[in-house]
């Protein structure tokens, strides 16, 4: 970020004040001599060190002098609040006690990083950097001219339309974060589980242990070849054609328990029949 060239008429020294409280107490502060000053978390990259704030930046904000008697807050790495004195209670009893005459509120402003500058007022007058609890006030700020009053007044319409779009945003992510938990303690996959379990019907024992005859019988069928396939028929009785092969499919369709099932009900009737052929041929 680069510093601003100081104006050429200079900065009127010991107009300005800048006022520093942490919470109920003021800490020292100093008479305003630059056109520019740099605040951040260390004196390494700025001016003026706040170390109350976790997410404050080296370089966070700069407050910019502009004659004849404007101040302008820019964001450089952080956000920057701008508020009235009546937000803060503890500023608020130290200027009754110092017999300030106090301007109505107005309501906070947002410096975000890459926006505009925005200017102080004496209603405005405070300012922190991100989350501090350091509170920065400059005193003896006169009234912006009409024309700064009016882009400030735009400026600060913009800042609620913002606002709330923020807090709907965040309202949103909320809502989606707490929802997650209850999807997933639906028990989703139990009543799964159990619809597939009323789908497939259970066999009895008797049913189970011949098709499992059935089964080695078409293994042993599959694996001795054609001439085993023809000695397994009962004589008197012609070896049946194979059913002419289907047209490929596009694609593979698995099939489902249901119908695995009715397959092998069909076989074990299928293998029945075979005995029950054997046994009276056997027989006669």
């Amino acid at each position: 970020w680069d510093i601003p060239k100081p104006p050429p008429e200079g900065m009127p020294q010991g107009r300005f004040t800048l006022r520093i409280f942490g919470g109920e107490l003021e800490e020292t502060g100093m008479s305003i001599a630059y056109s520019c000053i740099i605040f951040g978390s260390t004196l390494r990259h700025a001016h003026m060190a706040d170390g109350s704030g976790d997410n404050v930046k080296a370089q966070h904000a700069a407050l910019i002098y502009k004659p004849p008697d404007l101040f302008g807050l820019e964001a450089i790495n952080g956000e920057v609040s701008i508020h009235s004195p009546q937000d803060h209670e503890g500023i608020m009893t130290i200027l009754k006690k110092e017999g300030c005459k106090l301007l109505p509120r107005e309501h906070s402003v947002r410096v975000t990083v890459g926006g505009d500058r925005r200017h102080l007022t004496p209603s405005l007058c405070c300012f922190s950097l991100g989350d501090s609890s350091t509170v920065f006030m400059v005193s003896d700020i006169p009234p912006l001219p009409s024309e700064h009053v009016q882009g400030s007044q735009k400026e600060s319409r913009a800042d609620k339309k913002e606002t709330r779009e923020r807090d709907r945003y965040r309202g949103e992510q909320r809502r989606n974060r707490e929802a997650v938990p209850e999807r997933r303690s639906s028990g989703c996959r139990g009543a799964e589980g159990s619809k597939a379990a009323r789908r497939s019907p259970s066999l009895s024992p008797h049913l189970r242990k011949l098709l499992a005859q059935g089964k080695r019988a078409a293994a042993t069928s599959s694996s001795s070849g054609s001439g085993s396939e023809d000695a397994s028929l009962a004589p008197g009785k012609k070896r049946r054609k194979p059913p002419p092969a289907a047209p490929p499919k596009a694609s593979k369709v698995l099939p489902t328990k249901a119908a695995e099932a009715k397959q092998d009900r069909a076989e074990v009737r299928k293998q029945k029949k075979k005995v029950e052929s054997s046994s009276s041929s056997s027989s006669s």
